[in-house]
């Protein structure tokens, strides 16, 4: 696939994809399923190690490592949730360009007052404008 996906990390959003990818596969709708099979292939969540998502004789709903979810975060050990510096990294680009995407947006209906430029003096306000971005709620 050509374009670019949306990256699932809200484990409710994974959990009602990895449905909707169940359903168009008993109803055979293999284009939309193919679509659907990317998403949750790149999302930030796998099969739990330990269940293997397998509710069998109740092991899921019993499984300490995922809650019962099934699945776990990226590269969950049973200790806890390790990231690797590249799952770390590839995090940081989807928020930096998220905000540059929306202060681009912003700029344009109000120029004065989002500068696609700061001076020398001010360029740390890059950073405040970017945790601004980051803890507020969208």
């Amino acid at each position: 696939m050509s374009e670019s996906l949306p990256r699932v990390t809200d484990p409710d959003s994974y959990r009602a994809l990895c449905q909707s990818l169940v359903e168009c596969e008993n109803a055979e709708n293999l284009e939309r399923a193919e679509v659907l099979r990317a998403m949750v292939d790149a999302a930030a969540f796998g099969e739990c190690p330990d269940c293997q998502d397998d509710d069998r004789d109740g092991r899921r709903m019993d499984c300490q490592t995922c809650g019962g979810d099934g699945f776990v975060p990226d590269n969950c050990e049973v200790s806890g949730v390790a990231l690797t510096l590249d799952n770390f990294v590839e995090e940081v680009k989807v928020d930096i360009e998220a905000f540059a995407a929306d202060y681009r947006k912003q700029h344009l209906a109000n120029p004065e007052q989002f500068p696609l430029e700061l001076g020398a003096d001010n360029a740390g306000l890059w950073t405040e404008f970017f945790m601004d971005f980051m803890t507020r709620e969208r």
